[in-house]
């Protein structure tokens, strides 16, 4: 088993082509690896293949010999002294860490799992990993001496006072249009908003689903008043379900407008005008 790749996926591509078969994996039923006791030939391990009835293309069932890697060859392939190391509570934890630095794909059916000791939490430490019987890639164990590692945060923030959290906008002597516009369903103006399209020549169709939901307020395409569209840009269209911790799921489809403070002076930030599409 190469340690960069899904040990079942090779053995199913290495029978494919030795036999020149096209076998589906998720059609066949892997059984538990045995090791072949006294091995003598390249292949250490057996597994019992089998076909998942009418699913498979085969029916019946081989026994399929083939070598997995012994954790204890490793250290030819990847340094494992002084693994940089934090927080790590059980052999998972460290197999992870390998995972993120060589690529050996480790799972959680491939080690068995512990707590570490207090003695190999400490650094310099020294972990022995072991391979679950079952792992379809794994046999033996190996040993990894450990440092401590991970960058310091008080050594990289610099800068720990900030200004504090922000309003959907800057301005907080208005009314945020997003809380203005986010509950209402401007669904009755579809044929208007379904029209839209990202940029600032974009403002008619918006004007119309704002005239037809609200008609009280009166909004203006151009000029300065409590509720203006000029200098206003439509930032983005689409899909809620695409965004669902921004937008409104309640409804299909989403136009968000972002206002110019100059010219509209009763509402400031970006209006969002959900809607739904009609039934046929």
């Amino acid at each position: 088993m190469s340690i960069y790749t899904d040990p079942l996926a090779q053995v199913v591509e290495s029978v494919n082509r030795l036999n020149k078969l096209d076998l589906v994996a998720s059609q066949y039923i892997f059984g538990t690896p045995t090791p072949i006791e006294n091995a003598t030939g390249f292949a250490n391990t057996t597994i019992n293949v089998s076909a998942k009835d009418s699913q498979s293309a085969y029916a019946g069932a081989v026994d399929i010999h083939y070598r997995r890697l012994d954790l204890s060859d490793l250290p030819s392939q990847v340094s494992l002294d002084n693994v940089p190391i934090h927080g790590h509570t059980t052999t998972l934890d460290v197999a992870n860490v390998l995972n993120k630095l060589f690529g050996t794909n480790f799972t959680a059916a491939d080690i068995v799992q512990r707590t570490l000791t207090d003695n190999e939490k400490t650094f310099p430490g020294s972990i022995v990993l072991e391979a679950n019987p079952t792992s379809f890639g794994w046999i033996g164990q190996v040993t990894v001496t450990t440092r401590e590692g991970g960058y310091k945060l008080q050594d990289y923030v610099s800068q720990p006072t900030l200004p504090g959290l922000n309003y959907p906008s800057p301005v907080t002597t208005r009314p945020y249009a997003y809380i203005y516009s986010y509950s209402q369903d401007y669904s009755a103006s579809y044929d208007d908003l379904i029209q839209v399209e990202v940029g600032e020549d974009q403002l008619q169709q918006v004007l119309n689903a704002l005239k037809t939901h609200a008609p009280a307020d009166p909004w203006l395409l151009t000029g300065t008043s409590r509720f203006s569209l000029q200098g206003a840009a439509v930032q983005e269209v689409g899909d809620t379900l695409d965004y669902p911790d921004k937008y409104n799921v309640n409804f299909d489809k989403f136009v968000r407008v972002l206002l110019d403070d100059q010219y509209c002076v009763g509402l400031t930030g970006e209006l969002v005008l959900h809607y739904n599409t009609p039934d046929l």
